[in-house]
């Protein structure tokens, strides 16, 4: 019985130390192989996020708002978003390589020209709601405003997924079809300005 026993806690204990071996054994690692070349080096972002800046509409806020009464609003709109197209089509023409500066004043042009639109669009929203219905004309802002992302988002994703950004060619898909839809939105503008009451008698 005795023996038995001996024997069993043996292959056990043979049986447990195989395991062991097994478990804390050295395993082949899986690695990519590939042929080394030389080329260009491309490097991009994958992850998501929102740029939050402060003071935004500093510069052409104000003179927007001096503006705003003296001129229509829609007036107003339309001409700053021909400005934001000039400056999206700037963009769009990039060299593949440019300055700090080529990039600064471009950016500048469609900076003013957003805010030159921004203030007199969300003034007329504003003021043109009945005084009790104030509280759902600002809500209206914030929700144009998430919407607009919202599909500008789907759309450049649909836009890379046929356009792969890696060589550069859906960036500047991208924003001529921007600099096309700031035309249409300045059209549109435009069409809200309308003839002062006497005009022609």
């Amino acid at each position: 019985m005795q023996k038995k026993t001996a024997i069993y806690g043996g292959a056990t204990v043979l049986v447990l130390a195989a395991l062991v071996a097994w478990a804390f054994a050295p395993r082949p690692i899986g690695v990519e192989v590939a042929t080394v070349a030389q080329g260009r080096f491309e490097a991009g972002i994958d992850e998501d996020a929102k740029t939050r800046l402060r003071d935004r509409y500093s510069v052409s806020a104000p003179l927007a708002g001096r503006l705003i009464g003296r001129y229509p609003d829609g007036l107003l709109g339309g001409i700053g978003m021909a400005v934001f197209a000039c400056g999206l089509a700037l963009l769009a023409s990039l060299p593949a390589a440019p300055s700090d500066w080529n990039l600064v004043w471009r950016l500048a042009v469609c900076g003013a020209g957003f805010a030159l639109f921004q203030s007199p669009n969300n003034h007329t929203i504003v003021t043109t709601a009945p005084l009790q219905r104030s509280g759902a004309a600002s809500g209206m802002l914030g929700t144009a405003g998430l919407t607009g992302q919202t599909t500008g988002a789907v759309i450049l994703a649909a836009l890379f997924a046929v356009w792969p950004p890696h060589n550069g060619q859906g960036e500047v898909v991208a924003l001529w079809l921007g600099a096309g839809c700031a035309v249409f939105s300045g059209v549109c503008s435009s069409l809200r300005v309308r003839a002062p009451q006497g005009a022609g008698h």
